[in-house]
């Protein structure tokens, strides 16, 4: 039985999945590596995949495209790993990623997940992007920093909105499904249900990168889905007003939903 189980959704872009095959291959764990393909229209997937025979990848794919959280849902049904990550295609980690969420999770056997910290890269991206995604994600690194430091190392639920999955490890037996409904934080609502399963604690090590370009799926969804985006944003702040209506985190929330809609109207 494998240790840990790395669950990818992608769709085509088959140089970036390369580049986050290689950093799995770095990796010094026993592991399954489960590849969810989104329904991808473009050659060229026999090729990238010849490269890493070694890493006995389980290929599944959708016959029609279904999203991030329904795809990564195909991944943890079949996940047989103690631990599990979730590792976009246009991500990818350092060589001892593995290594430390899974020593840590050992270690602190009352954790339901570990969150590691991420790095962003851009290539090509507007400058104006770069600047306010650089201001958010240090935000968000201060953030998970002052639960390091202040709250026992854990997350509170209402803040699932400064964590990505693609830098967190859980114990699959605590991790809870995607919204398949949502185009948008249903990473965030993932989080946000494991977290009351047990506490997800930081480990204070940058040992993900998390990729930006003008053709990434994260880029073309905040150009285009736009309204979506804000839709589900709503939704969730919705439930953080109801669950945690005086958490620090939930006011933090609102005003960042309430930018993101000013912006779309601007």
């Amino acid at each position: 039985m494998p240790r840990i189980s790395i669950v990818i959704p992608f769709r085509d872009r088959f140089p970036l999945l390369e580049r986050c095959l290689k950093s799995i291959q770095l990796q010094d764990q026993e592991l399954e590596v489960i590849l969810v393909d989104d329904n991808s229209s473009e050659g060229g997937l026999k090729d990238c995949l010849q490269q890493f025979k070694s890493l006995g990848i389980k290929y599944i794919r959708n016959e029609r495209r279904m999203g991030p959280g329904a795809s990564r849902n195909k991944g943890v049904d079949c996940a047989k790993g103690t631990y599990i990550c979730f590792l976009d295609a246009d991500d990818f980690w350092k060589k001892n990623f593995l290594n430390t969420g899974a020593s840590f999770l050992d270690k602190n056997t009352e954790a339901a997940g570990c969150i590691l910290l991420p790095k962003n890269i851009y290539d090509r991206v507007p400058l104006t992007f770069q600047i306010k995604a650089r201001f958010f994600s240090t935000i968000k690194l201060l953030t998970l920093m002052f639960f390091y430091l202040f709250n026992k190392r854990q997350l509170m639920p209402a803040a699932s909105f400064v964590t990505q999955v693609s830098h967190m490890m859980f114990r699959r037996s605590h991790v809870q499904k995607f919204r398949e409904d949502l185009a948008f934080a249903e990473d965030w609502w993932m989080v946000m249900e494991t977290s009351n399963k047990g506490p997800l604690m930081v480990v204070p090590q940058q040992l993900a990168f998390y990729y930006f370009t003008p053709t990434s799926y994260t880029w073309e969804k905040q150009r285009e889905q736009a309204s979506l985006k804000i839709l589900a944003y709503n939704e969730l702040l919705g439930v953080l007003e109801k669950k945690y209506p005086k958490n620090i985190f939930t006011f933090l929330f609102r005003i960042y939903s309430k930018n993101l809609a000013i912006n779309k109207q601007a």
